[in-house]
């Protein structure tokens, strides 16, 4: 039996894909054994400066894998074939039925193992992490992180460094008056919401408490 055949044969049987002596943890292929095995084993050899994924050569100061398993994911990305449309549609259907399946489960939508944070359907870790690559996705494509913004150096809308001091640069401050003053145009003052409400109900509607 190949490698590839023991996996789905344990797989098949409800076991964990690694030992397949005992049950993998909930929608994860192994068991918390062999996971925190791993863990341990990745953390040992990261900090001796061996490479994770052989686990027997010396690695290069900040990375990771040594320069034949590198060779080895370069080859594999070379002769990587893309996923035909029906193979995508497959995939697609099955994530969707995993979401739904977390989402009226009460779970993270993402990794189906913590509780989504209120009014979200993530937990504190994986928003952290989507927010982290969304960051640098942006940041390579050219886009100032939003940190940056406003700083009186980089505007805020268009990222360019053309501010003096101010958090906008004038092209956009024109800009911005210009929608300002349409939206004023647009605003029915005599029938707006605010002149109906007594004062106890606009205390409730902007301090959520009444008077």
């Amino acid at each position: 039996m190949t490698a590839k055949e023991r996996y789905w044969d344990r797989k098949s049987k409800g076991l964990c894909a690694i030992c397949g002596k005992r049950p993998p943890v909930n929608n994860k292929i192994r068991c918390q054994e062999c996971i925190d095995y791993m863990v341990e084993r990745t953390e040992w050899l990261e900090s001796h400066g061996i490479c994770h994924t052989c686990g027997n050569e010396i690695v290069k100061e900040g990375c990771k894998q040594c320069w034949r398993c590198l060779a080895n994911n370069n080859v594999a990305r070379i002769e990587y074939k893309p996923e035909t449309a029906e193979q995508k549609a497959k995939r697609s259907i099955k994530g969707k039925s995993l979401y739904n399946k977390r989402k009226e489960q009460g779970l993270c939508t993402r990794c189906g193992q913590r509780k989504p944070i209120n009014g979200k359907l993530k937990c504190g870790i994986c928003l952290a992490k989507d927010s982290s690559i969304h960051k640098k996705s942006a940041y390579k494509k050219g886009s100032i992180p939003t940190e940056l913004r406003g700083d009186g150096l980089y505007c805020y809308h268009c990222c360019q460094p053309k501010c003096n001091g101010t958090k906008v640069c004038e092209d956009c401050r024109i800009a911005l008056s210009k929608n300002a003053e349409i939206m004023r145009q647009h605003i029915d003052r005599e029938n707006h919401i605010w002149h109906k409400l007594q004062g106890a109900e606009i205390n409730e509607l902007t301090y959520n408490k009444k008077i």
